[in-house]
């Protein structure tokens, strides 16, 4: 990915915290007040999620987020980063029927693609379901039964918007990244003091 800018998306129930970032820098960072338990709070979807809720949703999201796109535009930003429950929770779905993948998710690699076909059916299959139906899933939490949806629809949303190609979920979320990042700052303070 060298110098190539990345779109991050932390996906939370307050909210959704966006970073612009290669893999040396961070360029940009927004929190926004739009987590999924606050939606879901604020529009009351049906359930199953009715056509019109998600149009009405969309348009919300679209005043809320102008600054988001614009900057991604003039960043050229095609890559999306997912950490968060959320992104893992879709990958959990995608490789439920594969037996064989919960073994190898114990040697996991530091991000795993999510194909924009995969994530299409993925969308599919949860913006068509109920509750009862979610219940049932395979590699579905109980937890995220509720805001899985409208977390995917989010995902879908951006993807939408900024013309994303390639979808990654992270192995580590942005708390793992800001522990990370104080234990190298006191190394770095530690180091520098004059014995």
């Amino acid at each position: 990915m060298t110098g190539e800018k990345f779109l991050l998306l932390d996906i939370g129930g307050g909210s959704n915290e966006f970073i612009i970032a290669n893999k040396d820098t961070i360029h940009w960072k927004k929190s926004y007040a739009l987590g999924i338990a606050r939606l879901l709070e604020r529009f009351h979807p049906s359930d199953p999620i009715l056509p019109e809720e998600i149009a009405l949703i969309e348009n919300f999201l679209t005043g809320e987020m102008e600054d988001l796109f614009e900057i991604c535009r003039n960043n050229e930003i095609n890559t999306l980063f997912g950490a968060s429950g959320s992104f893992e929770t879709f990958v959990g779905i995608i490789h439920a029927p594969d037996e064989a993948y919960e073994t190898e998710a114990a040697l996991k690699p530091q991000s795993v693609l999510i194909t924009l076909q995969e994530f299409s059916k993925l969308y599919e299959m949860l913006i068509r379901s109920t509750t009862a139906e979610r219940e049932k899933m395979k590699g579905l939490e109980p937890m995220r039964i509720e805001m899985i949806v409208l977390a995917c629809h989010f995902v879908k949303f951006i993807i939408g918007k900024l013309n994303i190609r390639t979808i990654l979920q992270s192995n580590f979320s942005l708390k793992e990244g800001a522990i990370y990042e104080l234990i190298n700052d006191d190394k770095q303070s530690f180091q520098r003091l004059p014995y």
